[in-house]
């Protein structure tokens, strides 16, 4: 942590206290409990927005306030933590484990690049493409740049070049957003998942990962051509082709050798979780239960992908993050502070929207500016995604529409802040704030005319909307 950062929080602290203490005391026609519930939930969002606290603490001193200052009984509080979707994501998190103790990525990688090329052209689109492929099997994007980010970085040494080259900020860059994208477009990543509860539960919609696919897969396709063609724009390579041609992609595949047991056990459970996950429709198991049978079963005998100490070293802190932000909507809803708040939000969305048409740009651009007020996107879905689904019903538009489109929005992104994926990204020194401002703001405008396109051509064919 540097100076200016040691410095800052404290100062961000202050002021989320100070939000929740005024809204605590504050004299007002609303009862005590819902705005007592209001000020704590204000206090979360202050602190999650500035980054006062890592969010999984910010949660936890949320939640225990909750309870503590008996604002709702400790059921209520802590309810979150009993919600299938905070498992879901303890489920991606022992799928991601499982994963990245095999070269089952970078084989996956390594052989993508293969099939599209050595140019630096076709290099891009294999990267992205394998970052696609990966995020229906690890379904978190810090693991998928974990794992992504030393194959990004043999490629750029490969080419001759290094941090700062234009091929170096042009895979990096193209990798992470990709990444923050897809983990909305593909019911896995947190965000999808917490946005997945919220609508179930407010909405009173049944979400399966079949119907979100669906309704997500031209977006997938159209994202990856725009992504490839934005950033070979944005960043022009220095070399045209990767010198040693795909004989350099050729011998780094055949550097991992021959498929292991363990590898083998992994890639067939990770094949099973997505035919079942594909075929929710039928049924009707949730991806929780998937999810958390396949991860569970890495530590049987017989399959020994992961075992005691790999449990021990599983990043827990998106669970507790997800656990708490789903019982916040918990508490404010229970405590009936929900209904101010969602109309405070509905009051400037609602007028805008009349259909699914240009209703769903709208809907779209709206959620990227809440996105930059609440800069963590699972507090800026569990915070908004009650009073989405009460524009749909006020609006007669399908909430599952709705939804969706909200979530897509929560992946535009222009600022580091916005995502620990971005973040963890940053962190390998191949691109600056600039990079990743530049291409976001093309990119964020770019969604929005998919989104469009979503709404008003393909959603109809299917029976969408």
């Amino acid at each position: 942590m540097n100076v200016s950062e040691t410095s800052r929080r404290p100062l961000a602290l202050g002021a989320a206290a100070l939000t929740g203490v005024v809204l605590w005391s504050w004299p007002a026609a609303m009862a005590a409990t819902p705005r007592h519930a209001l000020a704590i939930g204000a206090f979360m969002i202050v602190s999650w927005a500035t980054q006062a606290l890592d969010p999984a603490v910010t949660g936890l001193i949320g939640c225990y306030l909750f309870w503590a200052l008996h604002v709702v009984a400790f059921p209520i509080a802590f309810g979150g933590f009993a919600d299938s979707s905070t498992w879901f994501i303890f489920a991606a998190m022992l799928i991601g484990e499982m994963v990245a103790v095999t070269p089952l990525p970078r084989r996956l990688a390594f052989g993508i690049l293969q099939l599209t090329g050595a140019t630096y052209a076709r290099v891009l689109a294999g990267v992205i493409l394998a970052d696609l492929a990966l995020t229906f099997f690890v379904p978190s994007g810090v693991a998928r740049v974990v794992v992504l980010a030393p194959v990004a970085i043999g490629l750029v040494e490969a080419f001759g070049l290094g941090a700062g080259s234009r091929v170096g900020r042009g895979l990096f860059v193209a990798m992470i957003y990709a990444s923050t994208i897809f983990d909305k477009m593909i019911l896995g990543g947190a965000a999808a998942i917490t946005a997945k509860s919220a609508m179930e539960q407010t909405g009173h919609v049944q979400v399966l990962w079949s119907r979100w696919a669906i309704a997500c897969a031209p977006a997938l396709l159209l994202t990856v051509v725009i992504t490839w063609w934005l950033t070979l724009r944005l960043f022009p390579p220095e070399i045209a082709e990767l010198p040693g041609g795909r004989a350099f992609l050729r011998d780094s595949f055949r550097a991992m050798g021959s498929w292991s047991r363990t590898e083998k056990r992994v890639a067939a459970l990770l094949l099973l979780a997505l035919g079942l996950w594909s075929t929710d429709f039928w049924h009707h198991l949730s991806p929780a239960i998937v999810g958390i049978g396949v991860g569970l079963a890495a530590f049987l005998p017989g399959i020994g992908a992961l075992d005691g100490q790999d449990l021990r070293r599983t990043n827990l802190t998106p669970v507790i993050f997800v656990g708490c932000a789903i019982s916040m909507g918990n508490v404010l809803s229970s405590a009936g502070a929900l209904a101010d708040a969602t109309a405070a939000l509905a009051h400037g969305v609602a007028p805008l929207v009349h259909g699914l048409g240009t209703g769903s740009v709208v809907l779209y651009l709206s959620a990227c500016v809440y996105h930059l007020l609440i800069g963590n996107e699972i507090a800026m879905i569990a915070t908004s995604m009650p009073a989405m689904m009460h524009i749909a019903q006020d609006r007669g538009l399908d909430p599952f529409a709705v939804g969706v489109i909200w979530t897509l929005g929560s992946g535009g992104k222009l600022f580091l802040y916005q995502s620990t994926v971005l973040i963890v990204g940053h962190a390998y020194g191949y691109f600056d704030r600039r990079d990743l401002l530049k291409i976001g703001a093309w990119l964020t405008l770019a969604e929005a005319v998919v989104v469009l396109a979503l709404s008003a051509v393909y959603w109809p064919l299917i029976g969408l909307g």
